[in-house]
């Protein structure tokens, strides 16, 4: 039987059709599996004032910035927290294993009388495969550089303590009182002194 010169193209090109079609059955669900690997967080952080200074309306703004040029953001990298509250970004998401991390701080305002916390927090959020194949997250801070975590972002702002005028020192009445009675004993063993003078002359006068 004569085969046609069409019937050899579809002869040649099918194993190649039918390869890459397997090939695609294989590889479209990882890359489906794939996407579907991601893990929203949330990093909370509060502000506060000192508790005797709670009267004034202050709000107080707080910053994140990625320490890695590959680090995810939130929408929102700014967060405004009146008087005292709790704020958080987020949602972040990741998709991929590895350490995130992040400088958290607070702008000082425009409060002349307000102590604004200056700490920096850098936060690390640690993404983890799971044992289900889902992402889980962990995350930590610490504080100006130091070793020891904490779970907590807190800025605790203070306004400053007015000072009390110093009061004047009362007048030393007594010092007074005794530089005048230093004065009048001096002139009075002057007066003595010319008396005493003034009866000699007199006494060698009469007896001339």
């Amino acid at each position: 039987m004569r085969i046609s010169e069409f019937h050899k193209k579809i002869i040649h090109v099918f194993p190649l059709m039918l390869f890459t079609l397997l090939s695609m059955q294989l590889l479209f669900p990882q890359q489906v599996q794939a996407q579907e690997q991601s893990i929203d967080v949330f990093i909370p952080m509060e502000a506060a004032v000192s508790e005797e200074n709670k009267k004034m309306d202050t709000e107080f703004q707080i910053h994140i910035e990625a320490v890695d040029t590959d680090t995810p953001l939130p929408g929102q990298t700014n967060v405004r927290i009146k008087n005292s509250g709790k704020e958080e970004f987020g949602p972040i998401t990741y998709t991929v294993p590895g350490d995130y991390r992040y400088k958290i701080y607070q702008q000082a305002g425009s409060v002349g009388e307000l102590l604004y916390d200056d700490t920096v927090y850098t936060v690390t959020v640690r993404v983890v495969n799971g044992k289900d194949g889902s992402l889980s997250a962990e995350i930590w801070a610490v504080q100006n550089n130091t070793m020891e975590k904490t779970d907590k972002i807190q800025f605790i702002n203070k306004y400053k303590k007015v000072s009390e005028k110093p009061k004047p020192a009362p007048a030393k009445v007594s010092a007074a009182k005794t530089g005048d009675k230093t004065d009048f004993s001096l002139w009075l063993a002057a007066f003595f002194v010319s008396g005493c003078i003034g009866l000699a002359a007199w006494r060698i006068r009469r007896s001339l």
